[in-house]
Order: C-alpha cells, then structure tokens, then sequence
C-alpha cells in the first residue's frame, strides 16, 4: 500500500491491518473530519496520535513516545469541539515519559473489560466532556494521573480487577465515583496520594498500599474509601 509520509522513515499498514514505522522516532499520526475505527494495530517509534471530528475506536497501539486520542478540541480545526466518544478495545503501551497518555473526548470514553493502558512512568490524563468514563486498566507506573469525567460518572468497567495503578490519583466527576447509574462497584486503586471531587454523587475507591489522602469533595454520602496500608490525612 501506498505509505503515509513520517518524519524520518515511512508510515506503511500491512495485509494484518498493522500500521507502522520503519524509521527512527516516527510519528503515527491519523486525522479525519469523522470517525476512525482502527480494527487492526499501531506499532510506532514515535508518538502515536488518533484526532478525529467524531467516534474513534482503537485496538492495539505500541508507541515509542506518547499516545495521543482526541476527538474534543481539533487542532485542524480551529479548536473547533467534536462529537462521539472514544473506545479502547485492546492494549495500548507507550514508552514516552512527560505525557504519555493522554485521551479528551466530546462525549464519553469507555474501556472494554480487558483493555489496558500502560506507561513507564510518564502521566496520564483522561477527560470525558460530556460522557462517562468506564475504566479497564490503567497502569502509568509511577506517573500521575488525572480523571475528569466533567458531567458524568467514572466507573469500573472490569469488576475485581485494579483499575488504577499510580504515583498519585486526581479524579473529578460531576455524577460520581465507582458508581454509576445502575450499579457500585468501587474503584480498585494502588496510588500513594488521592484526591478526589464529585457534584452530585457519592464517592467509592478500594486502594492497596499506604495512602496520602487529599482534598476530598462530596455533596453526597457515602463517601467510601479504604486502603490496606496506612492512611495520611
């Protein structure tokens, strides 16, 4: 197939659906004024990043940098809000430090029940404008990361297992935490410092390990946090 133009190699996807790079440091990057739905897998060098005007669904993405999903503010267009959400159906890795995960969606973002989302230690940040956000897993392995679910629940999407692992956790949610509208089922954490604000709903997180406790905002009880290791208030 015809390759797409890189920094410093081409950008080609093979008869799997791969997408990738052959060069050194070479960007994946993937605009359209509609939807992108990615069945097959990224594999790059460099930063991978998906902007679309609506819906966008990945599956696999191996990046050498950062991960880069956005269908809020477009940079082609003007900073011009899009629609849809964005969904997360396999595993996405990303080697950057800094920013390696960052995902801001027009509607909500939904992770599947398997999906992870793993870092080496760079930061994380998802914002959701006006959708929930139902998390799979994600580890940023000692970065931080940063939740906005701006006027809908953040909830667990994959039952007993840890949805969070991090150096620190700061997660706002208009609706409410580790809930959403038909059922409680906490947030499973491994952070060391927690922060957490809700508007109109109530708060749940399960944490393993010691934990520094932050600013913590309700409107609504309970407000439910426990931890396995020692608590700093």
């Amino acid at each position: 197939p015809a390759p797409y133009e890189g920094n410093t190699g081409n950008i080609t996807q093979d008869r799997d659906g791969i997408i990738r790079t052959d060069g050194t440091d070479t960007e994946v990057g993937l605009s359209a004024n509609g939807t992108i739905t990615l069945t097959g897998a990224i594999q790059s060098s460099g930063s991978a990043n998906v902007v679309a005007s609506d819906a966008i669904a990945v599956n696999d993405i191996e990046s050498g940098g950062g991960i880069y999903l956005d269908n809020f503010v477009l940079p082609f267009a003007d900073a011009i809000i899009g629609s849809g959400d964005i969904t997360i159906n396999g595993t996405l890795t990303a080697a950057a430090g800094g920013n390696a995960f960052i995902a801001y969606s027009a509607g909500g973002i939904t992770m599947a029940e398997t999906s992870t989302v793993t870092g080496t230690g760079g930061d994380f940040s998802l914002y959701a404008d006006t959708g929930d956000i139902m998390l799979g897993q994600l580890d940023a392995d000692g970065g931080d990361v940063t939740i906005n679910a701006d006027q809908g629940w953040v909830s667990d999407n994959n039952e007993e297992a840890n949805n969070i692992t991090a150096n620190s956790l700061q997660i706002e949610a208009f609706e409410g935490i580790g809930n959403n509208a038909a059922t409680v089922d906490a947030l499973e954490t491994r952070v060391s410092t927690l922060a957490a604000e809700t508007d109109t709903g109530n708060i749940q997180i399960a944490n393993t390990g010691a934990l520094i406790i932050g600013e913590i905002t309700s409107t609504m009880l309970p407000v439910n946090i426990t931890t396995t290791g020692a608590v700093i208030n």
